[in-house]
């Protein structure tokens, strides 16, 4: 009688041994069977794998439809798009999981049917799957999950900037909304984006209340290429180490001479990483006006030990004194 040892076939990645244990009468049996044929990934457990997501055990189905989901083997599209109806959300959340990783796109419609009605947390992994499968289709759904009061919004704004296009006003209202997490979303998507028409609303976001959301405004503004001086410098006023150290290192990035002063006043800053990043701008501008402040952070930094910041300070010297003699 075939007495399955589940971890000691996992050990073994006994493939088939697990395989066989897919049909074993005990119902743990069959969900640690199915986990580990996932852990594993091969893809000779994918057509039995199919036949275990008809399992009348609901944490078999999950732990099936989860192998299933890691292995991405284009076979399973068709069973994973019927598992989204299943009884069970977490089988329908790893079957969402698993039609995001594959790439067929037959899945696409039923993503959005389910998307319609899905519960929290299927309906932010089938927001997640519409958005890897770049498909317009999802576009609208999206949108209209993005207006929900509840729902997958901060998701469907990720989604709608991978998927690009006629979302971008609807990313733009988000970045409006009550909820921090979805304003980050919007201004994240939106940076993917890089649609320029999108930098004024993301420059006003600089005000924002939530700290990660002004940092995520700042990466937005590097990424479409419209990151300005003056918003910029008034960052680096920031509550916010990190959004402090972003700002830094944007205008080191953008090499407005204007940015120097406001820069040379950080290098003193209680933050060690944005005394780093205001040393490197410093540096990537190259203007003289920063050697005596860098000479003096260096001798600083030295004193305190603060070795970063001193290696920072020096590598900015270094440069702005080889742009001199460039110049020179």
């Amino acid at each position: 009688m075939f007495k399955p040892d589940i971890e000691k076939m996992m050990v073994k990645k006994d493939v088939e041994g697990l395989i066989k244990a897919l049909k074993d009468k005990k119902d743990y049996v069959r969900e640690k069977a199915a986990e580990n044929l996932g852990m594993i990934g091969d893809r000779r457990a994918v057509e039995p794998l199919i036949q275990a997501l008809k399992d009348q055990y609901a944490l078999a189905r999950w732990k099936v439809a989860g192998a299933l989901a890691k292995i991405g083997d284009e076979r399973a599209v068709e069973p994973l798009i019927l598992a989204l109806k299943d009884g069970y959300d977490p089988v329908k959340t790893e079957a969402a999981k698993g039609l995001g990783v594959i790439g067929d796109r037959k899945a696409v419609e039923p993503l959005i049917q389910t998307l319609k009605d899905a519960r929290f947390p299927v309906d932010q992994e089938v927001a997640r799957a519409l958005g890897m499968k770049r498909d317009a289709r999802a576009i609208e759904p999206l949108i209209h999950a993005l207006k929900r009061k509840q729902g997958p919004k901060a998701v469907a704004a990720m989604a709608l900037g991978k998927i690009g296009g006629s979302g971008l006003e609807s990313l733009i209202q988000a970045l409006k909304d009550e909820d921090s997490g979805v304003r980050w979303a919007a201004a994240k998507a939106l940076g993917e984006m890089k649609e320029t028409t999108a930098a004024g609303p993301l420059v006003h976001m600089l005000g924002d209340d939530d700290p990660p959301v002004r940092s995520e405004v700042i990466e937005a503004l590097k990424k479409i290429g419209a990151a300005s001086v003056d918003p910029l410098i008034t960052a680096l006023k920031d509550r916010s180490s990190t959004v402090r150290r972003q700002a830094a290192n944007a205008l080191g990035r953008l090499g407005d001479a204007r940015s120097v002063e406001p820069l040379i006043q950080i290098l003193t800053d209680e933050d060690g990483q944005v005394r780093v990043a205001a040393a490197w701008a410093l540096g990537n501008i190259g203007d003289a006006k920063a050697v005596e402040p860098l000479n003096r952070t260096c001798s600083q930094a030295e004193s305190s030990q603060d070795h970063s910041t001193w290696l920072a300070a020096t590598q900015a010297l270094e440069k702005i004194e080889k742009k001199t003699k460039q110049v020179s």
